[in-house]
């Protein structure tokens, strides 16, 4: 999605390095509605149009063109369909989802424990954190609600920390945790105890599913006709009607592919009265 973009700084910084300059691009921003990104997405809608004169005229010189060049058009329609499958990618990155934490969350397991305000200790586990809050999962329903105040315990090493918070969500068992009145230091220890530590990027490797290629090229042509599908819900009307019809043609084909549903139920004899 960024190639068209980066393709000019890269390459001037390629034969000038001190030419270029950095910018540093805003964090933590919220995304308060999906959208289109219409600005970011123009050179690839413009490739996209391309690409369907390419298959209309395709399918043109499979009726009218010469007998002996069918094969010849055929290849040729299915890199279209590759571009296209491409495109479509591209497109849906393209797509703002909504976006309502100021930090990203980094998944984990961890030991943890919590310390109420009345002075109640229990122990947890640690499912996710980020600059700002964590998830937790108690091991016993309602111990904590929303707006209750206590300290976090989190251990590094032999060495125990104590960071305050106040709990933000409370669906049974999963909490959802906010650091409050850090000060410097313990905001430097809680990164420490959490993004800092080796184990915790170990684990969370760990936690990859195997790659499986056919299965990763299943996703990328369903992310291609999602990208499709999301353009035609944000576009205006003339380009949504095209969008539906290309979308819709491309449902249809896929219908025909064979489908598994398994075997028959075994069919078993009732007793007769």
């Amino acid at each position: 999605m960024l190639a068209w973009y980066i393709a000019r700084p890269t390459t001037v910084a390629l034969f000038n390095p001190h030419k270029g300059k950095f910018n540093v691009t805003a964090k933590g921003g919220l995304v308060e509605d999906v959208h289109v990104d219409w600005i970011i997405t123009r050179p690839y809608l413009f490739l996209v149009v391309l690409n369907l004169f390419g298959l209309a005229f395709g399918a043109w010189r499979m009726v009218y063109g010469p007998p002996e060049e069918v094969m010849t058009v055929i290849i040729s329609l299915v890199w279209v369909a590759y571009n296209m499958t491409i495109l479509g990618g591209a497109v849906a990155v393209s797509v703002e989802a909504k976006q309502v934490r100021q930090s990203h969350r980094v998944e984990i397991a961890l030991p943890a424990a919590i310390l109420r305000a009345d002075g109640f200790h229990y122990a947890c586990t640690l499912r996710d954190y980020s600059d700002g809050g964590v998830g937790i999962e108690m091991h016993a329903d309602g111990l904590l609600k929303e707006g209750d105040k206590g300290s976090l315990l989190l251990n590094r090493g032999p060495q125990e920390y104590a960071f305050p918070f106040e709990v933000t969500r409370a669906f049974g068992t999963k909490i959802g945790l906010k650091m409050v009145n850090l000060s410097t230091q313990q905001h430097i220890d809680f990164i420490q105890c959490t993004f800092a530590r080796a184990d915790t990027w170990a684990l969370w490797q760990d936690s990859f599913p195997e790659d499986k290629p056919m299965e990763s090229l299943g996703d990328v042509l369903a992310l291609g006709f999602r990208g499709y599908l999301r353009m035609a819900d944000y576009a205006p009307p003339l380009i949504r009607g095209v969008f539906v019809a290309f979308t819709s043609a491309i449902a249809w084909c896929v219908s025909f592919i064979p489908r598994y549903v398994g075997p028959p139920p075994a069919f078993v004899p009732t007793e007769q009265a």
